[in-house]
């Protein structure tokens, strides 16, 4: 294996496998979307559906949900769906 090779596989190593979400984009769409939803779910009582743009944004909500249902039961009735 050549110098080359060697240099091409470490900037391979170095770059992120793949970036995730935008966090700006996350914190926008969990402020305009999760937080009403919560408050949907509380007064009505029933499951709400929340839309998201990807699974790896829809995986972070669902950990989120699951944290805060630990407090607050109804955050069980959200459900977040990729568009």
């Amino acid at each position: 294996m050549g110098a080359g090779a060697a240099s091409g596989a470490s900037a391979l190593a170095a770059q992120p496998a793949s970036p995730g979400p935008d966090p700006a984009m996350v914190a926008t769409l969990a402020i305009e979307h999760i937080g009403p939803a919560t408050v949907r779910a509380v007064a009505n009582g029933v499951e709400v559906y929340v839309m998201v743009p990807d699974e790896a944004t829809a995986a972070i909500f669902r950990a989120a949900l699951t944290d805060t249902a630990r407090r607050r039961s109804t955050d069980r009735l959200v459900r977040i769906i990729v568009d």
